[in-house]
């Protein structure tokens, strides 16, 4: 007879230990001992479930790893996995048809923000409250992209692999992304933020439908990016890159006057000002 190795000896050890605590509240010894389902799957606490997920992972690779495993190994093996998946609560959501599914998901993966001003809507007393709320509009928002801010998709898209697998194309495909354009007259300009996150996103650049890049100064496009990104092996959808000037507030004013950008600044502070001025470019 073939001996256990260890790895495998303890997962069987755990799985045992695990579903005997799960159904201590519910025939516990004879539903183990037996083959047969579980008359009443118990509720498990979050952190059993996710114990549950772990469990069910490690006896996907010991069926994977080695195929030397005896006959009635394999058989508890399937056993235990088919118990545990028992155990897990089905996430309803997934057992929507797709075509919901990826209209719920788009609408998830979006990035909104309020609208401007006092716009509001009136809910109804809830079964959960008598007050009444008032929960402000959204409207759809560019995910904005620089140095300082390089914010990652949405939580959902890692909650699972078949998550991931349905969503996160929809959040590169559905959303606008807004960065600075490239500076071309700096001696590397592909060291941009645009130039990066295009690098780190590497295949996903296909799923791109809409890039808005800013811009300050009316000779930053004097430049073919799309040309130049080609060049560089960046094989973006044609049309897909607008463009958008973006000046602040104290730029404007500048220009109006006819002022210096360092107008008003003590000595010493004038690059900073500057800098505060342009911080946005790539």
């Amino acid at each position: 007879m073939q001996k256990l190795d260890n790895g495998t000896a303890r997962l069987l050890l755990q799985l045992s230990t695990f579903e005997l605590a799960a159904y201590s509240m519910s025939e516990p010894r004879a539903h183990i001992r037996s083959s047969s389902p579980p008359q009443g799957t118990p509720a498990l606490t979050t952190k059993q479930q996710r114990q549950a997920t772990l469990l069910l992972r490690r006896i996907d690779r010991a069926l994977q790893q080695d195929s030397t495993h005896q006959y009635d190994v394999i058989l508890r093996l399937n056993e235990h996995k088919r118990r545990l998946e028992a155990l897990i609560p089905r996430c309803r959501l997934l057992e929507l048809p797709a075509e919901i599914r990826e209209g719920i998901f788009i609408l998830a993966v979006t990035e909104w923000g309020p609208v401007p001003g006092d716009d509001f809507i009136e809910m109804p007393p809830s079964e959960v409250s008598d007050a009444r709320r008032r929960v402000p509009l959204l409207e759809k928002r560019a995910v904005r992209i620089d140095r300082l801010n390089r914010p990652a998709p949405p939580g959902l898209t890692c909650v699972s692999r078949q998550l991931r697998e349905e969503t996160l194309h929809l959040y590169y495909k559905h959303n606008t992304f807004e960065l600075w354009r490239p500076l071309y007259w700096l001696p590397d300009w592909t060291c941009s933020t645009f130039i990066d996150w295009l690098t780190m996103l590497e295949e996903k650049i296909h799923w791109l439908r809409d890039i808005v890049l800013l811009y300050k100064h009316d000779d930053e496009m004097e430049h073919d990016l799309e040309g130049a990104l080609a060049y560089e092996g960046f094989q973006l959808r044609p049309g897909i890159i607008t463009s958008m000037k973006e000046v602040s507030e104290y730029e404007i004013a500048s220009a109006q006057f006819g002022l210096p950008k360092h107008f008003g600044s003590k000595k010493g502070t004038s690059r900073r000002i500057r800098w505060i001025a342009s911080s946005g470019g790539g």
